[in-house]
């Protein structure tokens, strides 16, 4: 190989994001020995079609959009992002703190944006956690649409382009307090917004590896990524960039409640 491309979903777009990104990508490449560069995708779908098409080798991907991969594409699960110790990601349903909607039922008719149909906490969860309140999805809503990351979400619901937004967020159960540590607009807007909803917990994301890579190069990307949090400067890159202190060989069983979802 001349060089290894790894590409993301759309999540820091911004000068920091690609300061954060080229970080990762010069550790890389000391631990594997040749070039790796670190690339973010506009959308889901266009990692997905990037993946197909041998332009990334490896894909930090939403559970469900990985569970894909492995499933159309060949791909081959590699590791699991481990979150902060107490730390559990959902999906949720948020308004601005100055609106008038409180309830779930409040949201009947009004116009919602979500993330993508393979994002778990942007779309799954949420539509699911709407089922278990009795509501009918398919016919609850005015309008829907896709803008395909949660920082466009984000910025839909801050200048009230769209009523509601599905989103993650973070929340150290640990603390007894429920406090969010981290949540899709965070990025966007200073607006304070109101959850509406939150949906069960979330496994974590993947990076998964192309069926172009050959096993001896997978095997030295497992023991790349495995052994990034024995670097403090490299943490708080991963940190910063996927929302985790570490990652460790992922295990598809613990993905059941993904592809539950994605049935459903």
């Amino acid at each position: 190989m001349e060089r290894l491309i790894f590409g993301t979903g759309p999540v820091r777009l911004g000068a920091d994001g690609v300061k954060t990104r080229s970080g990762l990508g010069a550790h890389l490449t000391k631990v594997l020995g040749l070039p790796v560069r670190v690339v973010a995708a506009a959308s889901y779908a266009d990692l997905l079609g990037q993946l197909s098409r041998g332009e990334v080798h490896l894909a930090w991907m939403s559970p469900a959009l990985a569970l894909n991969a492995c499933d159309e594409l060949e791909a081959m699960p590699l590791v699991s992002a481990v979150r902060s110790p107490g730390a559990q990601f959902y999906g949720t349903l948020y308004v601005r703190a100055d609106s008038n909607m409180k309830t779930p039922e409040d949201l009947r008719g009004k116009k919602i944006a979500w993330v993508d149909t393979d994002s778990c906490s942007g779309y799954l969860f949420p539509r699911i956690a709407l089922a278990a309140e009795g509501i009918d999805v398919p016919s609850f809503f005015g309008e829907e649409k896709l803008l395909g990351s949660h920082d466009a979400v984000g910025r839909a619901v801050a200048q009230r382009a769209a009523d509601v937004g599905a989103t993650y967020m973070n929340v150290d159960d640990d603390a007894f307090t429920g406090s969010t540590i981290l949540a899709g607009w965070c990025d966007v807007t200073t607006d304070p917004m109101r959850t509406i909803l939150r949906t069960d917990p979330i496994p974590s994301d993947m990076v998964i590896a192309s069926r172009e890579l050959d096993a001896g190069w997978r095997e030295k990307a497992l023991r790349a990524l495995t052994s990034l949090h024995e670097d403090p400067d490299v943490v708080r890159l991963v940190k910063h960039l996927f929302g985790a202190i570490r990652f460790e060989p992922a295990q598809l069983a613990r993905y059941d409640i993904v592809r539950r979802a994605m049935r459903t």
